[in-house]
């Protein structure tokens, strides 16, 4: 994942379906009691772009003002071979990340 990232996780166990309240929530959590919370730049990446797409979507429509996602993702685009990792991505592109 990349490096200085905080997890919040949009879809998880053990339904794989979003929760977009408990989203919200979570993210404010690690925002903390700023006065201009909804104004905080949040940088959303999941492995290929399209659950933090989704993720944004939600913030914006819920008030949040300064939010972006990875288009590729971490992991990329699938190759002609259906494999991730080797078109584009975070990883891909030399940005700094770490195996956890």
């Amino acid at each position: 994942r990349p490096l200085d990232c905080i997890f919040v996780p949009w879809v998880d166990e053990p339904d794989w379906e979003p929760h977009p309240n408990d989203f919200i929530a979570a993210i404010k959590r690690f925002i903390g009691e700023r006065e201009q919370v909804l104004d905080t730049e949040i940088i959303l990446i999941c492995r290929s772009g399209y659950r933090s797409d989704d993720a944004g979507r939600c913030l914006i429509n819920n008030g949040f003002t300064n939010v972006s996602h990875v288009v590729s993702g971490f992991e990329g685009d699938l190759d002609e071979q259906d494999q991730r990792g080797n078109v584009n991505g975070w990883r891909h592109d030399g940005m700094p990340w770490n195996q956890c």
